[in-house]
């Protein structure tokens, strides 16, 4: 007859649901916290393109482990890492203009 995939404890798996939901929201508090704390140094256009930068790279580090694509891709990031500090110079640099400009 058939039998049934034999899965983890429905116990085991609610507490690991529940972690997993605290670890998200302490991870958001974090992220806010930082944000606030960032804003008071940094522009927004450059807090908003630093955190993607940030995402990026904490998605690509996780998929480059799976897969020699993955590798690839990250080896070519950093052949575009010269190109990246020129966006950024020139975010800051437009920001700086912004700041000069409002009274």
């Amino acid at each position: 007859m058939f039998d049934p995939p034999k899965t983890a404890a429905p116990e085991r798996s609610l507490i690991i649901g529940i972690a997993l939901i605290c670890l998200g929201a302490i991870c958001m508090v974090g992220l806010d916290a930082s944000a606030r704390m960032l804003l008071e140094t940094y522009s927004l256009p450059q807090l908003v393109v630093l955190r993607c930068l940030f995402s990026i790279s904490l998605i690509v580090a996780f998929t480059a482990a799976r897969s020699e694509l993955a590798a690839r891709f990250i080896r070519q990031l950093f052949l575009l890492q010269r190109p990246l500090h020129v966006v950024l110079a020139v975010v800051e640099s437009h920001c700086r203009n912004q700041d000069r400009r409002s009274p």
